[in-house]
């Protein structure tokens, strides 16, 4: 056996509590503050869309079988543009 006595309980204890740190700082990523404050400001973020430069999320999607395949509804998250994608 690779461990004895104890030593594979702490190794267990030590990645549990390093999931829960990878967990809370990506819970800390995701909070609107921090996205206020990394996120691009409207004034530069609109001429960006102007330029072709959409933040996209994919707002529907429908799964079909045969010749059409997938087809995808995407939503720029700054200017609202809906984008209908086959794929």
């Amino acid at each position: 056996m690779l461990c004895q006595f104890g030593t594979c309980m702490d190794r267990t204890k030590v990645a549990r509590k390093l999931a829960k740190m990878r967990a809370d700082a990506l819970a800390a990523w995701k909070s609107p503050r921090v996205k206020e404050i990394f996120g691009l400001p409207k004034i530069l973020s609109h001429p960006l869309c102007l330029l072709g430069f959409h933040n996209f999320q994919v707002v529907e999607k429908i799964i079909a079988f045969g010749g059409g395949g997938n087809i995808e509804k995407a939503q720029c998250k700054r200017c609202g543009l809906t984008v209908t994608r086959q794929g």
